[in-house]
């Protein structure tokens, strides 16, 4: 063993070196060991909204005391001058930092008797935001299902800002999905097809990264921007991936988001993939429907090209590409500690070298005690890159050496105590007076006296010299250890190590014992088992009986354990009389091989081994090719795998195509026992269809994994084999014959040039139908019939016919559809009307008759103005209703304590009807106009909540008050989701509510005339223990009373105090 090793090891356990003297004795060793820096500081940012101090942490570990100083930009900092610095140990603590006095580089060094050593560089930064630009923003108006993007344009800030939307008013907050998104990056709001619900007023609010959201909600709101939908009918709309991370950079070990989203109708989903055709890792997740794609644990086998898939409903698509670069800081392969000329004899040269890794170039540079000598020129010291050396050392070059090795990404510091010793040899560790080995066993003498310089070693066997190069079982290693190689029986005798270097020698002496040695006596021949077996395997030894005794097993001269442990279990014992015991476990194909018995005692080992042999399913198939397509046909060829101890009796032919979700088994073949590649020819297969093909086999014992798939192959073409289905009528113009159909579907057409064959006739018409030729895929057909052919919802025979540049299909559809039906022409009678509520009226009146429509009525419509005003500005809403009897419907949205004059209609899709006599009435007073105010909430027990407010007052423009309503909902959901009850009383409680979750409540005046406003919103944390005594995330007081919630000028509803903490 190395004495510069046995030395460090020493100083480690306590044992003093000196330095440059001359050393006898092990009392005269000494030395203090040197500060390590333990924990490093970190870039911190500060924030002046959650904090008034910031701290900067460094720890050692050395021979104590240990001296803490720190630096900024280079600089002492000066505590005494500056009563807003504290130094507790390591830890620096600034006291209402100010951008101006303490953002900047900071750097802690540690010292003691040993050396002095330096922290890595850590940067103090201040958070801020600032305002929003707060010019009013222009209208947005879209097409129903139109995408749609809302731009935040933040405020600039530091180190990041944190997106959210507000819709017309808090608390509605737009919630994201793969509908509407709200981007990480830009804080911009996208709609994916657009809603008429989407119609509102938005509000971009940004909040500092720096921010603790569950201590302040402290943000920026932008000016609004009003999103109108106009009115109409939705249409399809193609995927279009509008945002996307261009491209993403991530440091190894941190999470990465990706980022995609598309406008269209349906609204799409999404698919991540590598461009490499690798797998993502397995360690990612996928939100709102795959929008975001996070990789919690990047690592370098991550880095890749990345392929986002916006996909609707209809099966359209849109892709973009994402690159992702994974860089590292350093981090150290070899470490400076390890180096062994950190303990040189004095004169020698010497260098020192660490080796870090990580991306881009890394420099690197040297420090002692504290000085830079990458910077400044030392007598002796040269530091070149990676190397530091040091020429005729000397021995006041003690002290602490550090490496410090830096990119773009980090830095990384190695440290190590340079300790120059001179003492003769002495023996602290006499070698092993008592050894013991076995015939035909290897044996090691250790011989590690502490001396500097190294010494020279000799040795002696019953006081003779013993001439090592003369018995070619014997040699040193490690400088001064004798080993001998199969021990016999004359090696027994006594040994003696005599070191011996410029300051003096030493000697030791040890008695060597021989024993007769360790053999394998027991074991089981070759086997044969079967996949999925489980076998045990018994190894007995025979060995010294003053000895233990351990087994292990090896595979393929492999240990186990590089297997995977879960399909072995290995026995060991230390009992002399017990046996090693293998256990195979669900045994594999994989599990064929050469199992070894290992016994071994202190002083040999011994094995032997066995073949165990698998059988089960045939191996995987190989060499899949399908050629020659046809329109519905394919010949396929592969070869056969292994049979692993059984006649392959089946292969499984499976496919797959564009048009199916998973492999299909589609037909078995019998093997040709004669051939080593196997050929089919397969059929019934989907013509114009682009298809791949895997094989597995079978034989008794089961079925093989599949085969890897064939490359993609596209049979010709075919005339359509199918018939469209689902012919429906719709309302086209007046005097029209208009009906869609299903189009056949892509997998369907079987050819370029797809199209239909029409042909129309009144039923019961026994002329010649009208045949129409349509070019395309289409799905419907709108004709004006003439005069002499139409009649209003008359019915009409249709038969359709599917072509393709191959020939017509031989498949019709057929069915009945009606041409277009005409408007109402009778008015509804009998209206009566009255005022239900502050908003609203009902109305009473008979249907007409369904003899006077030559077609259907779909409903009624409301036409209704305020008294005094022109008819002609009134205002028409939809109710239901029946024909042939009377109907009742109440509509709202209208003026309280206002009389209103009324008429109704009938109408379908051809239009609107006349409209039937007016009718007057008067809504009520007015809903209460007050929200109750100074809403308590109070803990009650462990689910159930006291709530009370003020009462409401309603003056004469208002109904009577009937009671309120109570609502209470959990925080993160919507308002609109809420439950709610009514009492006539101003307090209530509310029970059946889960410990540990934020709530809202909020309460309402009703009356006859409707809902009074909401009132201010408290919040309360169900946050106690089941002993009912408050746990540490509750309120401190029971009593929580609301607070405002103010964000730049908007007030939310009150929230309880409690929920802040």
């Amino acid at each position: 063993m190395d004495s510069h090793l046995t030395i460090l090891c020493l100083l480690l356990a306590g044992i003093s070196v000196a330095y440059g003297a001359t050393t006898t004795t092990e009392e005269d060793i000494y030395g203090d060991t040197g500060p390590t820096i333990t924990t490093e500081p970190e870039d911190t940012v500060y924030n002046e909204d959650t904090s008034t101090y910031v701290a900067l942490d460094c720890e050692a570990e050395g021979t104590e005391p240990l001296t803490y100083t720190w630096t900024l930009d280079g600089v002492d900092l000066d505590f005494s001058s500056d009563d807003r610095l504290t130094l507790s140990g390591g830890r620096l603590t600034i006291s209402n930092p100010e951008d101006t006095r303490d953002e900047g580089d900071y750097q802690c060094q540690v010292s003691n008797s040993a050396g002095t050593v330096m922290s890595s560089v850590a940067e103090l930064t201040f958070a801020y935001t600032n305002d929003f630009d707060q010019t009013s923003r222009d209208d947005i108006t879209v097409a129903p299902a139109q995408g749609v993007q809302i731009v935040c344009d933040p405020p600039n800030a530091y180190p990041g800002l944190i997106y959210y939307w507000i819709q017309d008013a808090l608390p509605n907050f737009v919630q994201t999905s793969n509908r509407m998104y709200i981007a990480e990056t830009t804080g911009d709001l996208y709609i994916a097809a657009a809603d008429e619900d989407d119609a509102a007023e938005y509000k971009c609010v940004a909040m500092n990264s720096a921010d603790d959201r569950d201590q302040s909600f402290a943000g920026k709101v932008s000016q609004g921007t009003d999103l109108n939908i106009e009115s109409g009918v939705k249409t399809a709309q193609e995927p279009s991936i509008v945002y996307y991370s261009d491209s993403l950079t991530a440091m190894a070990g941190d999470s990465v988001m990706f980022e995609c989203f598309a406008y269209g109708y349906p609204v799409p989903y999404y698919e991540w993939t590598r461009d490499d055709g690798a797998s993502i890792t397995s360690d990612y997740t996928l939100t709102y429907n795959g929008v975001q794609l996070t990789i919690e644990d990047a690592q370098f086998t991550d880095q890749a090209t990345y392929k986002c898939t916006a996909t609707n409903d209809d099966g359209d698509t849109d892709t973009a590409t994402v690159d992702l670069t994974v860089y590292a800081a350093p981090s150290f392969t070899l470490e400076l500690s390890d180096d062994e000329d950190l303990n040189p004899d004095i004169g020698d040269d010497i260098t020192l070298s660490c080796e870090a890794e990580g991306t881009e170039t890394i420099e690197y540079s040297w420090w002692k005690d504290g000085l830079d000598l990458s910077s400044t020129t030392v007598d002796r010291y040269t530091a070149s890159d990676n190397e530091l050396t040091i020429t005729s050392v000397e021995d006041s070059d003690s002290g602490m050496i550090q490496c410090s090795a830096t990119n773009d990404y980090g830095e990384a510091i190695s440290t190590g105590q340079l300790r120059v010793l001179v003492i003769a040899p002495i023996f602290t560790e006499e070698i092993e007076p008592e050894m013991t080995a076995a015939v035909n066993g290897n044996l090691t003498y250790e011989c590690n006296p502490i001396a500097q310089p190294t010494p020279t070693f000799t040795w002696y066997k019953d006081g003779e010299y013993l001439d090592i190069d003369a018995d070619d079982r014997l040699s040193l290693i490690d400088e001064g250890d004798l080993h001998i190689a199969g021990v016999v029986a004359d090696d027994e005798g006594e040994y003696t190590c005599r070191a011996e270097n410029d300051e003096g020698s030493a000697e030791s002496t040890g008695t060597l014992t021989v024993l007769e040695g360790t053999t394998i006596s027991t074991l089981s021949g070759d086997i044969t088992l079967e996949v999925g077996d489980t076998q045990e395997f018994e190894c007995v030894a025979s060995y010294d009986s003053d000895l233990d005794i351990t087994y292990s097993w090896l595979f393929n001269e492999h240990d186990l354990s590089e297997y995977g442990v879960s399909n072995y279990v290995d026995s060991v014992t230390y009992d002399p009389d017990a046996t090693g015991v293998l256990k195979l476990k669900s045994v594999t194909t994989e599990m064929a091989g050469t199992y070894s018995c290992v016994a071994y005692t202190t002083l040999d080992q011994v094995d032997d081994s066995l073949e165990v042999t698998v059988v089960g399913p045939p191996g995987q198939v190989s060499g899949v090719e399908a050629t020659n397509p046809g329109a519905m046909t394919v010949d396929l060829r592969w070869t056969a795998g292994a049979d692993n101890g059984a006649d392959i009796t089946a292969f499984y032919i499976e496919s797959y195509s564009e048009y199916e979700e998973d492999w299909a088994r589609i037909v078995e073949i019998d093997p040709d026992d004669d051939e080593e590649i196997q050929e089919t020819t397969v059929e019934d297969l989907s013509p114009y269809t682009t298809y791949k093909f895997r094989v597995i086999a079978e034989n008794s014992y089961g079925e093989s994994e599949a085969s890897d798939s064939s490359d993609s192959v596209t049979l010709t073409s075919y005339w359509p084999t199918t018939a469209v289905e689902n012919i429906e009528d719709f309302q086209g113009n007046i005097g029209d014959l208009a009906f869609t159909w299903d189009p056949l579907s892509d997998s369907e057409v079987n050819g370029d040039g797809i199209g239909y064959y029409i042909t129309y006739v009144k039923s019961g018409d026994s002329s010649d139908p009208t045949s129409v030729t349509l070019e395309g895929n289409v799905g419907v057909y709108q004709v004006a019939l003439s005069d002499s052919e139409y009649e209003p919802y008359t019915a009409y025979d249709i038969t359709i016919t599917a072509y393709n540049d191959y020939d017509t299909s031989s498949e019709t559809a057929e069915a009945t559809v009606y041409s277009s039906e005409e408007a109402p022409t009778e008015a509804p009678t009998d209206l009566e009307a009255e005022g239900a509520s502050g908003s609203e009226i009902t109305v009473k009146f008979t249907g007409i008759s369904s003899d006077d429509v030559e077609g259907t009525v779909t409903g009624y419509k409301v036409k209704y103005w305020p008294d005094g005003s022109d008819e002609d500005d009134a205002t028409y809403t939809a109710i239901p209703g029946d024909t042939d009897e009377e109907n009742e419907a109440t509509f709202d949205d209208l003026d309280s304590d206002t009389k209103y004059r009324l008429r109704v209609c009938a109408y379908n899709s051809a239009g609107i009807g006349p409209e039937s006599t007016i009718a007057t009435a008067t809504t009520m007073l007015s809903a209460p106009l007050n929200a109750p105010e100074n809403v308590v909430a109070e803990y009650a027990s462990l689910d159930t909540v006291d709530l009370s407010w003020d009462s409401v007052s309603v003056g004469d423009e208002e109904e009577s008050l009937t009671g309120y309503k109570v609502f209470y909902w959990q925080y993160g959901t919507s308002y609109y989701s809420a439950n709610y009850f009514t009492t006539s009383k101003t307090s209530t409680s509310i029970s059946g509510l889960t410990n540990g979750e934020r709530y809202l409540f909020a309460v309402k005046a009703y009356s006859d005339g409707g809902d009074g406003p909401l009132s201010d919103v408290a919040m309360m944390l169900m946050s106690y223990s089941s002993t009912g005594q408050q746990s540490s995330a509750a309120c401190p007081s029971l009593h929580a009373r609301a607070v405002a919630f103010t964000l730049i000028g908007i007030t939310m509803p009150a929230v309880a105090a409690c929920a802040l903490h």
